[in-house]
């Protein structure tokens, strides 16, 4: 399995970095770190006009932190026994991300990472166009890292649910012997969309299973149980995708990344 890390050249994560390393090492993987560049300074200095003074500094500078960056992420993960390398991604970050993504199994980004200096929201703009537009399923790491104890798949009986839990259970297959929980929220009383299959599905893949349906508005019950849950990923379904399948509106997943410790799975087709 490929595991991929975003990171922010001049200014890493390392608390992203470190939860990637737990994350690699469930699976015995290797983690690739993304090394990505803010290129709005570069542009303004042409190769064949290589800047002077100052600006020969600051560009040297901007070279010696995306070294010590590369430096550090090595060091993590060999602190933590997980294998790496390195992509130096020196073109604009969307577009770098976007093409690793498309040859990873599984994208690690912190929810405010951006290139904006002024913005502070959660999740960022930056953020949130890689959600929308990935190529493989992201996760979203919590604020400081601890060990997996339950599994929270958020379910409504539709192709995007679905797909997110098979595409999590594919990956990590270390954690069939977690407490699983699929979630489904109905505006009114009702029952487990297709119980019966649902069921026979997770006991193939899970020793410990449990389903839980709650009634009233989907995004306050939603983070009701995301809150209440310790050392939990929460497992999602599309993200800004207009298609009859997907599972909450993009509000709903925000909301999640703005108020909850715990780690979130997004995945869509």
């Amino acid at each position: 399995m490929k595991i991929l890390i975003a990171i922010n050249s001049l200014n890493p994560n390392t608390s992203a970095i470190e939860y990637a390393c737990y994350i690699a090492n469930l699976s015995g993987a290797q983690l690739t770190g993304a090394l990505l560049d803010n290129i709005e300074f570069s542009e303004m200095f042409p190769p064949s006009e290589p800047p002077i003074g100052p600006a020969a500094e600051l560009r040297k500078e901007i070279k010696q932190q995306a070294e010590n960056t590369i430096a550090r992420f090595k060091e993590i993960c060999a602190d933590k026994g997980t294998p790496c390398k390195v992509h130096r991604d020196m073109g604009i970050p969307y577009n770098e991300l976007m093409h690793e993504t498309r040859f990873a199994d599984l994208l690690i980004i912190d929810a405010g990472m951006s290139f904006d200096d002024t913005e502070d929201q959660v999740p960022s703009h930056f953020v949130k166009k890689v959600l929308t537009h990935t190529e493989c399923p992201v996760l979203i790491p919590p604020l400081s890292a601890a060990v997996v104890e339950e599994i929270l798949f958020t379910y409504n009986g539709g192709h995007s649910s679905l797909l997110a839990m098979k595409h999590f259970t594919y990956l990590f297959p270390s954690l069939a012997d977690k407490k699983i929980t699929a979630l489904e929220i109905a505006p009114r009383d009702g029952h487990i969309t297709d119980k019966f299959r649902l069921q026979e599905w997770m006991h193939q893949h899970y020793t410990h299973t449990d389903y839980q349906l709650l009634a009233g508005d989907e995004e306050n019950r939603l983070l009701e149980v995301a809150l209440s849950k310790q050392n939990c990923i929460v497992v999602m379904g599309a993200y800004g995708r207009n298609t009859i399948s997907k599972l909450f509106k993009r509000s709903h997943a925000d909301a999640v990344l703005k108020i909850s410790t715990n780690p979130v799975f997004i995945s869509h087709s």
